[in-house]
């Protein structure tokens, strides 16, 4: 599901003198212009006001200057020009005063996030944070904006537990000041949902967050709200209802010129393609959207591509060739530090691998294949295990296992049977019974180190589903060790031993301890 990000635009906070005043009325033209969606004439305008004050040294010019172009980094992030957005708000950051300053830096940190450097998003919030104007109360869509964009970086990176925090600080300061924005903090909680498969807390949040946005007459967040209605139906297979969102979404962003948001129904209407055995038209849409996103850098949206013309290319070119795209999604991901990502992507890759053996005629090349896939399945389903370690016991920990860890070790196991690897499944189901602990950890209360965006990431799954309704309590701080590893037989020798080794070394966290018991 894709975050909502709300940016702040800006006006003169009082009214020119004689030399800028025209301009000034010019620059809220622009603002009007973009706001409506038409992106073109805006830039028109601020290109005009941007020449104008090329190499003013009055206060007045400096601060129109830098109002124009943190309207035209909006702009050019509009229209999915990402670089060019980021040196617009570099060139405002240099001439602005502290409340152009704090707006710029907030965008600025929206259109990182986009890139997929979040932890950059981050800092540049905490400056915004910083150089909001200390004299007197910041306005509320500057606040607004502080927390949700906040909340979405945090939710990134998989921390989780402070995007809760950020998102409801957000939405209190809407409901309180602007009420206006609250349909987007309602999006981004629902995004909080959607990460561990909470489809009914997710869609509650969506509804919410389209009837707010309609009432306030927001296309753009309207179209999203959309977008991520038709993604929910994609989710529980109503292909119709998706195909409809997705197409009513990107004719909106097309009005507004939004054309990486249009990329993303692109996307969507593909995957609806694909799934109902059309692959010329799902083939189509994706050409139409890898481009854009490649070109932008648009990091989710494009490793979500990326998958999906994996998938696509296996079913009509093979999977050898479907292989190919896998790992470019992966390599992406790696990229990014994003390693429960890649686990996500080897299981995929395994799945896909294992598929193919029912066209395989041949014995030995069924077997090859299935040992191919085990080496990528197991190592993950250990990985994608050994994270709930780090989580307090207790409701969301067993969701974790139960809907993210299950279906990797299940395929494991489905592969085990089927090569009749006696001795490693015996290990895998002692593993498996194996895998409470009841020493308290000595180190940090997460399993990783809380700087591995992995772990952030991981840490977000598994504490979403705890942060949706009104039962919820905090976990206890404390959280117990990793299991330890098992011998399994006195003359020791575990095949087990092996793929456990490879998930350590494949995603570079542990996943068992460093003890050795034995199991008998």
């Amino acid at each position: 599901m894709t975050g909502q990000d709300t940016r702040v635009g800006l006006r003169p906070a009082a009214p020119y003198g004689p030399r800028w005043q025209a301009l000034g009325r010019r620059l809220d033209d622009a603002a009007a212009e973009l706001a409506a969606g038409r992106v073109a004439g805006a830039e028109a305008i601020l290109a005009e006001l941007r020449h104008a004050t090329e190499g003013c040294d009055d206060g007045e010019g400096r601060d129109l200057r830098a109002r124009a172009l943190h309207l035209l980094a909006m702009a050019a992030d509009d229209r999915g020009d990402l670089a060019a957005a980021l040196t617009l708000a570099d060139e405002s950051l240099a001439v602005g005063g502290a409340t152009t300053r704090a707006a710029t830096l907030v965008n600025r940190a929206q259109t990182l996030e986009r890139l997929g450097r979040s932890t950059d998003a981050l800092r540049d919030l905490d400056a915004a944070a910083a150089a909001a104007d200390p004299t007197g109360e910041p306005p509320a869509v500057l606040v607004f904006a502080l927390h949700n964009s906040r909340g979405v970086s945090l939710l990134s990176l998989g921390r989780a537990q402070e995007a809760e925090a950020a998102l409801h600080h957000a939405l209190a300061v809407a409901q309180e000041r602007e009420p206006g924005l609250a349909g987007h903090a309602h999006a981004n909680l629902a995004a909080l949902a959607t990460r561990l498969g909470d489809d009914d807390a997710a869609a509650q949040q969506l509804g919410l967050a389209a009837e707010l946005h309609s009432l306030t007459g927001d296309a753009a967040a309207h179209a999203l709200a959309r977008e991520n209605l038709a993604r929910q139906a994609l989710r529980r297979g109503d292909l119709a209802a998706a195909e409809g969102g997705f197409t009513a979404a990107q004719e909106a962003y097309q009005r507004l010129g939004r054309i990486l948001d249009v990329a993303g129904c692109q996307v969507g209407r593909a995957a609806v393609a694909l799934r109902r055995g059309r692959p010329g038209a799902a083939q189509r849409w994706l050409s139409a959207a890898v481009t854009v996103l490649s070109d932008a850098g648009d990091a989710a949206q494009l490793t979500e591509c990326l998958l999906l013309q994996g998938d696509l290319t296996t079913v009509v070119q093979g999977f050898a060739a479907g292989e190919g795209v896998y790992l470019a999604a992966r390599e992406r991901c790696e990229r990014l530090s994003l390693r429960h990502e890649v686990a996500r992507v080897d299981v995929r890759r395994a799945m896909i691998v294992a598929a193919s053996t029912r066209i395989t005629p041949r014995r030995k090349e069924r077997t090859r294949r299935r040992e191919a896939a085990l080496g990528l399945a197991l190592p993950a389903a250990l990985a994608t295990d050994a994270i709930r370690y780090g989580f307090a016991a207790g409701p969301v920990r067993e969701r974790w296992a139960g809907t993210v860890a299950a279906p990797a070790l299940t395929l494991a196991f489905e592969l085990v049977t089927k090569l009749g690897w006696t001795q490693l499944a015996f290990e895998l189901v002692e593993h498996a019974a194996a895998s409470a602990t009841l020493t308290p950890s000595a180190e940090s209360h997460r399993l990783l180190d809380a700087d591995d965006a992995f772990a952030e990431h991981a840490w977000a799954a598994l504490t979403d589903a705890a942060t949706e309704g009104p039962g919820f309590v905090a976990p206890d701080p404390d959280r117990l060790a990793l299991p330890p590893r098992l011998r399994m037989l006195p003359s020791g020798g575990g095949v087990l031993d092996g793929f456990i080794d490879a998930a350590e070394e494949r995603y570079g966290f542990p996943v068992r301890s460093a003890e050795v018991v034995p199991a008998w």
